[in-house]
């Protein structure tokens, strides 16, 4: 596995439209990800900023804090603590407890978000989690091409990791 590009863990800048401030979009505090990872991940990154003005955030953990028992609720916290925008998507795994989560933002469309999220789960993270390439199941995470549909409820999507105890819907 390749170690992770030290010189971009503290600058990972996703490239994005003019109009949107330049920021931090990938967080990996559990130092899962390679640099070929992070590469790919800015690169989606970038074109979901451009193609379709969404942010795609990237988490990492390696265990939730004391004061948030489950991923979901620390996904929501992320989420406002942040100030993501309304059509923005949070990807958050927390390695430790093995689970993982696909916020999205109050913009998007419930029932399409849920069944991308669904797909990318069980057809991507989940096999590359059990396989232990959790850079793998990230970035593959990373490549969902949501579009803001239309405003309604905020919808996410949780996911538990091999050898937790199943998973779960939010």
């Amino acid at each position: 596995a390749e170690k992770p590009d030290e010189t971009s863990r503290s600058s990972d800048v996703a490239a994005v439209s003019p109009s949107k401030p330049r920021r931090n979009l990938i967080h990996d505090e559990a130092e899962i990800l390679s640099g070929t990872a992070r590469r790919e991940i800015r690169r989606h990154q970038a074109e979901a900023s451009s193609e379709h003005d969404v942010d795609i955030q990237v988490v990492t953990i390696d265990l939730l804090p004391a004061h948030n028992s489950s991923v979901r609720a620390y996904a929501k916290e992320w989420f406002q603590d942040h100030h993501l925008d309304d059509n923005a998507v949070l990807i958050l795994v927390s390695l430790g407890d093995r689970e993982a989560r696909i916020q999205f933002g109050p913009a998007h469309n419930q029932s399409q978000a849920n069944l991308h999220a669904q797909r990318v789960m069980s057809g991507d993270m989940i096999p590359a989690f059990k396989r232990r390439n959790y850079s793998g199941g990230v970035t593959s995470a990373a490549t969902i091409r949501p579009r803001p549909l239309a405003v309604g409820k905020p919808f996410a999507k949780m996911i538990s990791l091999p050898g937790s105890s199943g998973a779960s819907q939010g």
